[in-house]
């Protein structure tokens, strides 16, 4: 009988294929901030993954591989929830043996942890959600202050809360595939990321991890503003409050209460200062001949020119037009 070679699936947008076991684990080492070594790959096949962002905190990776892999988590980093899709997965941990197939769904368990990890035939979708997230949502019942999560073991708390993952998990990303345009908006992205976030940390218990002392003669408060003004001074304008709080490892409200204490003002307050103090300097270096207070006000954030005249005179004691005429 002649064995007629498997079909190869065509290759996808932003799709990696990798063949070498040495270059399929330097890749996934970018990817995941666990350890991960892997070991052999089954011969004939390769690492197929393809990663898709839900906002800026969220990514699903479609994972296909027959290999077999440790892995070791000795930090915190973003919370992950597995559901297998096909094929088997073994997992081999502290004398426990876990097979899962398909329809499961399994999420990280305690920190640290060691594992190794047989994927035969498999194809995985790998939601992972950024601490920053998991804090904001949890900020939302009073429980995201000053700390580190991670799940309570592997396996969701109820069949039910597996289907709900699901389902809810394929229809952001039907609706990301089929109106791409409108699921990036970052509404309807932020909404999105948020949902997957609350079912995921619904269906899987978590448990709180203590955040590492501050330094020595620096209060925590102290810590929190020094980090998130080092992200505002390098981050993008368009960055968020929710991406800030991740700079400094804690949640949004817990922001909000180390400036008050600190600074006596608001993050916001905080960044729309520097983007003021910004534009102020744009102003005194520019050639009145080639530039307007609109588009130098626009640079930094400021659309309406009404508003940032006001501002920028309430701070300085003189309107931006006569600063740029010198």
């Amino acid at each position: 009988m002649i064995h007629q070679p498997l079909p190869v699936p065509e290759k996808r947008q932003n799709e990696h294929v990798i063949e070498d076991v040495a270059e399929a684990s330097d890749f996934l080492a970018t990817m995941y901030p666990a350890n991960l070594v892997i070991h052999r790959m089954s011969p004939g096949t390769a690492l197929r993954h393809v990663r898709e962002h839900i906002g800026d905190l969220v990514t699903v990776d479609d994972v296909h591989a027959s290999m077999t892999v440790s892995c070791e988590r000795t930090g915190m980093g973003p919370l992950t929830i597995t559901d297998v899709v096909s094929g088997c997965v073994d997992h081999f941990m502290s004398g426990r043996h876990i097979r899962l197939g398909p329809r499961d769904v399994y999420a990280e368990g305690r920190l640290p942890s060691v594992r190794t990890t047989t994927l035969r035939g498999a194809r995985l979708r790998v939601v992972s959600i950024d601490q920053a997230l998991v804090r904001h949502v949890l900020d939302l019942t009073g429980d995201g202050d000053e700390r580190q999560w991670c799940f309570d073991g592997m396996i969701a708390a109820t069949p039910q809360w597996i289907h709900q993952w699901t389902a809810t998990l394929d229809h952001v990303l039907d609706n990301l595939r089929h109106a791409p345009a409108a699921a990036r908006h970052p509404l309807i992205a932020g909404h999105s990321a948020r949902l997957l976030a609350a079912i995921g940390l619904t269906a899987f218990p978590v448990i709180s991890v203590a955040l590492p002392p501050p330094a020595r003669g620096e209060s925590r408060r102290a810590e929190t503003v020094r980090r998130a003004i080092t992200f505002m001074n390098d981050a993008p304008l368009e960055s968020t409050l929710v991406e800030v709080a991740a700079a400094a490892g804690v949640s949004v409200r817990t922001l909000q209460y180390a400036f008050r204490n600190e600074l006596q003002t608001t993050p916001l307050a905080y960044r729309r200062r520097l983007r003021l103090d910004a534009a102020h300097r744009d102003l005194k270096d520019a050639d009145p001949s080639a530039s307007t207070v609109t588009a130098i006000a626009a640079r930094w954030g400021f659309l309406h020119p009404g508003r940032f005249s006001t501002q920028y005179r309430s701070v300085y004691g003189v309107p931006p037009g006569l600063t740029l005429r010198g």
